[in-house]
């Protein structure tokens, strides 16, 4: 014989309701106002002790004002050269960065000597010291200090002192008494701990690292911020914000003076590098003056010439103007040679620019702007910035350009001068035809005027380059220094308890949104009547007792009073009827059906009539257990033909009849659905009985309880309170219906009240349910049992 396939009902989803019950909520706030208050308190005090180690943070300020365009008083070349050279650098958005440039905090923290610091702790808290420590640490050989180490001293006397290293394994145990100014071996550094102004004896325990450049200039970095004042303005405020304010504050000003001493260098440099260019171009030149100018007196001199014809002069007038050309193209071919040999040398000094000496070539000015620019984005940025890959792509693409330039520009000037030394050749001829006297004073002469020319001309561009560097200042200003602004942190410490506060009532409140977003059991009266419109018929409370059938035992219970109720309901909705049949199923095994056929059969047989009890569950019968009786033939036996009722039927009590489920069929779906044994069964039942209570197999798991669901008149379909799921409810109740399953009425079980009617507290008993289908019809699950009444 094949297996039945086993019945799975098809259980739809459950629409969930979209209006939030406030009263439900409040009650389940106020269930366990207890938790709400423990976890706040918590906390609060967690919040307490997190705050007393919360450091004070102060924030200290400085305004700088930077101006982007500052009008010359100089006209002309001097102008242009003011701006040029430090043009790249006047850009408002590029001076920020330089002000907040790795380079410039770098020599920020190397003037200020500030990589020992040093602090004591009190009630959980660090205090940071500024030059107020009472001892101070000399490292010797400092780049050895392993990373991560922490020294503490203890003040023994005015003489000694106890010192600890904290740090690595070998430093871990690290612990003696040493003088103030005796020098201490630490392996591979040394240190020298040694009493301050600020020394007493009753100090606290001092603590104090070793910071590397590289962290601090990181740190500062990290934390200083720089935003303008207002829109529209190129006034920054500078600001920093730590413990230390004092530290922070000298930190500031001397950052703002290195700032604008480093505009200024930038400035003067331009200036020094002209002048420098122009005393070496002065220094060749000046011999050679000296010596033209003996030469014309001594000409003079010996042949006694004092005055020179009109044609003489004009011819002199003529050649003067051809040697100023010659000069100033000499000057520049000398720049353009200057420039070539710094490309070439790849020198990373401030380049000289063409228009101190008097070149206005746009090309060659933009092509050095560029580079001044490039130069300082490469300046503003740490060594191993991956950037600085781009930037120097971009400087050697300049120098090649350059380069090209430079050549292009001597080349050309070349070939002016060379013009210009064949017209002065052609002045030379006309020279040749004066008398001899004439012929040589003019050479003289005109030797005389190139040189004093150039020398001139050199002397009148160094002049302007010091006029430049005298009157250069820093283009930005410094309108407030540093100070500090007061504890920012304080409001901080309100707010976290605020958000402690908030955490601490919020988690509770959160843990049981989410016990009931993911909870799909069926916890209150709403809950069932969200699902249905059926009747609630009772609820059982859970109860502990020896006795399973406690309505006959304990009759006068208040328990017992609770099947009272269902069975007043039940006759109410039998109507005239002389005998009333129950069927009591569930969805799913362990939610109490059994339990509650009992007492219901208990309940009825009280009220003195005629009461019989059937063990319809012939899968795995539970009464034998229960009652403490052996499993004898019973209802099994009776439907394959073996016995009559009479044979399976077990008086046990006054009024009260069991008839047993009998032996385990290995086909007890098929029995099930014998409806002519059914009927027979049930026709004779009501002929001997006013009450049958029939104990039928749960409906979400097997579908033998709608075999015999014709031939009852009620059915009780209970569930377990906290236990039975919505869907799995809901689906078995559409089956009842489907299958024609009339008159059913609700039993809640297993409720435990406790202040609300809608905590119903901790049930106390455990389960496990497996089902398996094997060999045969039959199924089989099992319970791990505990305490109460929720098994079937």
């Amino acid at each position: 014989m094949q297996s039945q396939p086993p019945f799975i009902p098809n259980f739809p989803p459950i629409e969930e309701q979209s209006s939030i019950d406030i009263k439900k909520w409040l009650l389940k706030i106020l269930s366990i106002w207890y938790v709400f208050v423990i976890c706040i308190m918590l906390f609060l005090v967690g919040c307490y002790y997190y705050n007393r180690t919360i450091a004070p943070l102060y924030k200290s300020t400085s305004t700088v004002l930077i101006e982007e365009f500052k009008q010359s008083k100089m006209v002309g070349a001097q102008s242009v050269m003011q701006d040029f050279g430090v043009g790249a650098y006047r850009n408002v958005n590029n001076q920020i960065v330089l002000l907040s440039s790795y380079s410039m905090v770098k020599r920020t923290v190397d003037s200020l000597s500030l990589n020992v610091e040093y602090s004591f702790e009190e009630k959980l808290r660090h205090y940071p010291f500024y030059k107020d420590a009472p001892i101070k640490a000399t490292f010797i050989n400092k780049e050895n200090i392993p990373q991560g180490l922490s020294f503490t001293v203890s003040a023994i006397d005015d003489s000694k002192c106890q010192l600890a290293v904290k740090g690595e394994d070998s430093f871990r145990n690290f612990s003696e008494g040493i003088r103030y100014g005796e020098l201490v071996s630490l392996g591979s550094f040394s240190l020298i701990v040694e009493k301050s102004d600020y020394f007493i004896t009753s100090m606290p325990d001092i603590n104090f690292i070793y910071r590397t450049t590289e962290s601090l200039v990181n740190e500062f970095s990290n934390r200083l911020s720089i935003d303008f004042v207002m829109d529209q303005a190129t006034i920054v405020e500078v600001a920093l914000e730590s413990p230390n304010p004092r530290r922070d504050v000298d930190f500031l000003n001397t950052l703002i003076q290195e700032f604008l001493n480093d505009n200024l260098e930038r400035k003067n440099s331009e200036a020094k590098k002209t002048i420098e260019f122009i005393s070496t171009q002065l220094f060749g030149i000046a011999d050679s003056l000296g010596i033209s100018e003996n030469s014309l007196q001594n000409y003079r001199t010996d042949n006694n010439v004092i005055d020179i014809s009109s044609q003489t002069q004009l011819l002199i007038q003529k050649a003067n103007d051809l040697e100023s050309k010659k000069s100033a193209l000499m000057v520049k071919r000398d720049y353009y040679q200057y420039l070539k040999d710094y490309i070439n040398k790849n020198k990373d000094e401030n380049l000289v620019t063409p228009s101190t000496i008097g070149i206005e070539d746009p090309l060659l000015n933009a092509y050095i702007k560029q580079y001044s620019e490039a130069q300082v984005q490469k300046q503003m940025r740490k060594e191993k910035d991956p950037y600085n890959v781009v930037i120097v792509k971009k400087l050697d693409q300049i120098r090649s350009a350059l380069l090209e330039s430079s050549t292009n520009a001597i080349d050309n000037t070349n070939l002016l001068i060379k013009d210009l030394e064949g017209q002065l050749a052609e002045v030379q001829k006309e020279a040749d035809q004066l008398p001899s006297k004439e012929r040589q004073l003019l050479s003289i002469q005109r030797q005389l005027t190139v040189n004093d020319t150039y020398y001139t001309y050199l002397l009148q561009k160094r002049s302007e380059a010091q006029i430049q560097q005298a009157s250069n200042s820093p283009d930005n200003m410094l309108i407030d220094a540093a100070r500090s602004l007061g504890r920012t942190n304080r409001k901080k410490s309100r707010l976290n308890y605020i958000i402690a506060f908030m955490l601490g009532g919020g988690l509770p409140l959160l843990w049981l949104i989410l016990l009931e977003v993911f909870n799909n059991k069926i916890k209150t009266k709403a809950d069932v009547e969200a699902i249905t419109d059926l009747p609630i018929m009772g609820v059982i409370t859970h109860k502990k007792s020896d006795s399973s059938i406690i309505t006959m035992n304990h009759p006068r219970s208040t328990f017992t009073e609770s099947f009272r109720s269902i069975r007043t309901r039940l006759n109410f909705m039998q109507g005239a009827k002389d005998t009333l049949s129950v069927m009591v199923t569930s969805s799913l095994p362990g939610e109490g059906k059994t339990f509650i056929a009992l007492n219901m059969a208990g309940i009825f047989a009280l009220s003195g009539k005629k009461t019989i009890l059937i063990e319809y569950d012939l899968r795995k019968p539970k009464f034998a257990k229960y009652l403490n009786e052996k499993n004898k033939k019973g209802l099994s036996n009776y439907l394959i033909g073996q016995c009559v009722l009479d044979d399976v039927v077990v008086p046990y009590q006054n009024n009260l009849d069991i008839v047993f489920s009998g032996t385990i069929p290995p086909n007890p779906g098929e029995l099930a659905a014998n409806k002519a044994a059914n009927d027979e069964l049930f026709k004779e039942l009501k002929e001997r009985y006013d009450y049958i209570v029939v104990d039928s197999p749960p409906v979400g798991a097997v579908s033998d309880a709608f075999s015999i669901g014709q031939n009852i008149d009620n059915t009780l379909f209970v569930l377990k309170h906290n236990d039975t799921r919505k869907d799995i409810f809901e689906g078995c109740l559409k089956q009842l219906k489907n299958n024609k399953i009339d008159n059913v009425g609700i039993v809640s079980n297993n409720v435990t009240t406790k202040h609300s009617n809608y905590r119903y507290g901790r049930y106390i008993y455990g389960k496990y349910y497996g089902y398996g289908y094997g060999y045969g019809y039959g199924y089989g699950y099992g319970n791990e049992e505990g305490n109460g009444y929720t098994e079937d």
